[in-house]
């Protein structure tokens, strides 16, 4: 998979999460030059942040450590810094991530609370 189709990967997981996670819509990233990665936020809180890695063909997405979230073994990325880091290589492992960060906003306190 290449970068074009990474980044149409990506663009459907930002307009899937969009429709699916309660509060979520694309985040702004401020930077000159083109963007080195795309944000999901949820109730105006950084959720996520996107990042195409052709050399790996996937798509990687790191969930900051505000969200109660858990990745599973199969879509793990042990050594990251975030809550929990995906690879999303396909339509289907974009969907588990949907689901997976729709469960961690809805388990999460509200954001304003915080």
């Amino acid at each position: 998979m290449g970068e074009p189709e990474l980044q149409r990967l990506r663009d459907r997981l930002i307009e899937r999460a969009v429709e699916q996670v309660p509060g979520c819509e694309e985040g702004r990233v401020s930077t000159t030059g083109p963007l080195p990665y795309r944000r999901l936020d949820a109730c105006g809180v950084a959720l996520a942040y996107l990042h195409v890695r052709a050399g790996r063909r996937a798509l990687r997405v790191d969930v900051t450590g505000r969200w109660p979230v858990r990745p599973d073994g199969a879509h793990a990325v042990p050594w990251s810094a975030g809550a929990a880091s995906f690879w999303v290589r396909s339509e289907e492992d974009a969907e588990k991530v949907c689901r997976a960060l729709a469960r961690a906003v809805r388990a999460a306190p509200s954001p304003r609370a915080a």
